[in-house]
């Protein structure tokens, strides 16, 4: 109802029927930070180790198919061509990086071991060609009596181990060449294509992000994103405030760091929804989980838990400070009731994309970009619609007090010229 002043409150529509203002920020910010971190270092460092993975395979394929063919080699040079084909091997994976466990050969003590640091950097520089490592010789797993000479297992890297001189016989014989070799050396020892499985997942973790590394580099962006855009908003908001700038900018700072303390633990929330919709989603069948749906699932899951945890965090602290209990959980339902209907209108959004995207170029790569940016565009209108109105009710504000202010002034007034003329 109007009075004489006019009203108290202008009349406000509210587009975003919305929620938790806070909570959007801190959704979108994570969807952000999660969106970055995926696009220009997960992937890129996947797509790095991937190109690496080929190369390492084509070239071990060559390696092996380089191997002389043992009809070309008299029996007398077996021996050596053997030695320098596994010596060769382990100079292919040393030149790639491969683990210390990779380079086995047993002890004087007849215990496997591993190449040191000294052996590795020998290994590396060698020619392929001049006498290396004078103190080993190589083992035949199956005996050479046990096959016939034209069996390329004479030669075969697969087939020797390398052995200290003094432990052949003892150990890997246990004292008689008529002897077999013991189970436990056939057991321990590697393939090429074992040292190969081995090299690679040894670089792979070395050369891309696990999911700890994944969730901390979005957890940290998250809230470079909240401080940067708690500054920006808090001097927007102080930049004409008469206090000296001391004094806001101690505020501008206190704000910002809150903004940033909360979101890093949020985005962390958010990160693992989306990893564990992404791994209950990977133990369904091929038919029934559609890639792109689901990816846009995990983001939208990912966005709701996060702005719904917000909203939970910051009733929880206005109970605290006071805040009638009731009033609490009745913003948490409202929230959750807006946050769930936004959550499935982007997902139906995100479908749309993804079939309007196939229709047009054949290609699900479009989708999951969109429906980010979609999410961020969405919550980034909600929010200066939050601002807009938040200013035009401090304008009101003002006005009614100068009205105020004036009626006062004109009725003061007026009440001296009745005193003046009685």
């Amino acid at each position: 109802m109007k009075n004489s002043f006019g009203s108290r409150r202008k009349n406000v529509n509210h587009y975003f029927a919305s929620s938790d203002i806070q909570g959007e920020k801190y959704a979108a910010t994570f969807l952000g930070a999660h969106w970055m971190t995926n696009k220009y270092i997960y992937e890129p460092k996947e797509h790095a180790f991937l190109n690496w993975k080929a190369e390492i395979t084509t070239d071990y394929e060559k390696l092996v198919a380089n191997r002389p063919d043992i009809q070309g080699i008299a029996e007398s040079s077996y021996q050596s061509v053997f030695r320098r084909d596994i010596l060769k091997e382990y100079n292919f994976f040393a030149e790639y990086g491969a683990p210390a466990e990779v380079f086995q050969y047993v002890d004087s003590e007849g215990n496997i071991a591993h190449f040191n640091e000294e052996q590795l950097r020998q290994l590396a520089e060698w020619d392929g060609k001049s006498s290396i490592f004078g103190d080993l010789e190589v083992h035949h797993l199956i005996p050479r009596r046990n096959l016939s000479i034209d069996n390329s297992l004479n030669i075969n890297p697969d087939n020797g181990l390398l052995t200290i001189t003094t432990a052949h016989i003892p150990h890997l014989h246990q004292g008689n060449t008529s002897n077999p070799t013991p189970q436990m050396y056939l057991d321990t020892k590697l393939t090429g294509a074992d040292k190969l499985d081995l090299t690679i997942n040894y670089n792979q973790d070395l050369m891309t992000l696990n999911m700890y590394q994944y969730g901390g580099y979005v957890a940290a962006g998250s809230a470079i994103i909240a401080f940067t855009l708690t500054t920006v908003i808090q001097y927007y908001k102080l930049r004409k405030d008469p206090r000296p700038w001391r004094i806001n900018k101690g505020r501008m700072l206190q704000e910002s760091l809150a903004a940033a303390g909360f979101a890093a633990p949020l985005a962390c929330l958010g990160f693992g929804t989306r990893q564990a919709v992404a791994n209950a989603i990977s133990n369904l069948p091929e038919e029934v989980a559609d890639t792109v749906f689901m990816d846009i699932l995990s983001y939208n899951a990912g966005f709701l838990v996060v702005g719904l945890a917000s909203n939970i965090g910051r009733n929880l602290i206005s109970i605290k400070d006071g805040q009638n209990k009731t009033i609490a959980i009745k913003s948490i339902k409202s929230y959750a009731i807006i946050a769930s209907g936004e959550f499935l209108a982007f997902q139906l959004l995100g479908v749309a994309i993804d079939t309007f995207a196939v229709d047009l170029v054949s290609s699900t790569q479009i989708p999951e970009p969109s429906i980010v940016f979609a999410r961020i565009l969405y919550s980034t209108i909600k929010f200066a619609k939050s601002i807009k109105r938040n200013k035009d009710e401090k304008n009101a504000a003002i006005e009614i007090k100068v009205r105020r202010q004036a009626h006062l002034f004109k009725e003061a007034l007026d009440y001296t010229k009745a005193f003046a003329t009685s």
